[in-house]
């Protein structure tokens, strides 16, 4: 099966797998971000979510720094989410999180 490649930043380009994976990843976050969150949820959604999106990242292949910065970011999300205690924690882990997804997706 061929995939299509997509311009990413840095003038790489990303299959268009990728392109949907970071199309994906970006409505969530958008839709996380849209309402605080508690802990509790909080510590649901990165339990539910990352894993998967970890393994699709990694099946994928996508290696650029900006994947490699996901990878990062969700990884740190996994070892924190535990330790939230506060809306604010989780909110500033998500915002931040939402800001490296957007990254895969700019020109």
């Amino acid at each position: 099966m061929h995939q299509s490649s997509v311009p990413c930043a840095g003038g790489t380009t990303m299959t268009s797998a990728g392109a949907q994976l970071s199309e994906k990843m970006r409505a969530q976050m958008l839709s996380i971000v849209s309402i605080n969150r508690q802990p509790t949820e909080a510590y649901q959604i990165v339990c539910d979510e990352f894993y998967d999106y970890i393994n699709e990242i990694k099946t994928q292949k996508l290696e650029t720094p900006e994947w490699l910065e996901v990878l990062k970011t969700l990884q740190e999300g996994i070892n924190d989410c535990p330790c939230w205690v506060s809306t604010g924690q989780c909110m500033r882990y998500f915002l931040q999180l939402k800001q490296v997804v957007d990254k895969t997706l700019k020109d």
